[in-house]
């Protein structure tokens, strides 16, 4: 690849879409790469849906490292709440496959999942939110992601998991402080939802079904 240190940024993306064009990505990744190094919003959002997708030989500490990179250099955006909550994602998904090496993937993917539920606006996607709270249960943040489920509850949003997860929060003092009488009625509106956890947690801390 030639020097293009002294090409303007266009030029440098129509070289990365003619790569598209022939499905060569690797190739393409390399000059969105220069493009987003020189300040391209976009190509940092290429670089990240490249980087991130199986499709497209998915590296995924390269897109954790241009997701990083992409919230810092645009700070002062109102709408990166999505890219803190993928990141924070990333880093969870590195965290659990094995978590006895990872502590650091953990503390960062509870990092970037809180701010992104910091950052959240009037429109910003609920379901997300609410995804964002799951992660943050499974890694242990129970304060944080209680506050979250009990927020959603209270919103017009109410996905098919919350009565699971709050039923849990509630049935082990997870974030909150333990009330079996509130979890047995969460978990058996979540059962009711034919939700299998649900239904097992009923069956051996109530010895119900149902």
């Amino acid at each position: 690849m030639e020097d293009l240190e002294k090409i303007e940024i266009d030029d440098i993306v129509k070289k990365a879409k003619v790569c598209e064009l022939v499905e060569d990505f690797k190739s393409a990744c390399q000059y969105y790469e220069l493009s987003a190094l020189k300040g391209d919003r976009k190509s940092f959002q290429k670089l990240i849906t490249y980087y991130s997708r199986e499709k497209y030989n998915r590296d995924v500490r390269s897109a954790i490292f241009w997701l990083e990179k992409y919230i810092n250099t645009f700070s002062h955006a109102t709408n990166n709440t999505k890219y803190e909550f993928k990141l924070g994602a990333m880093f969870a998904n590195c965290f659990f496959p094995d978590q006895t090496k990872n502590d650091e993937d953990r503390k960062k993917a509870i990092y970037w999942l809180r701010k992104s539920y910091e950052h959240r606006q009037s429109e910003t996607n609920q379901k997300m939110l609410f995804d964002g709270g799951v992660y943050l249960y499974k890694l242990g943040d129970y304060e944080y992601s209680y506050a979250i489920f009990d927020a959603i509850s209270k919103s017009s949003f109410h996905p098919k998991r919350l009565p699971l997860y709050l039923g849990k929060c509630f049935l082990f003092g997870n974030g909150v402080r333990k009330n079996t009488d509130k979890a047995f009625v969460l978990l058996q509106e979540a059962a009711n939802n034919n939700c299998p956890s649900a239904q097992s947690l009923l069956l051996k801390y109530f010895n119900t079904k149902k």
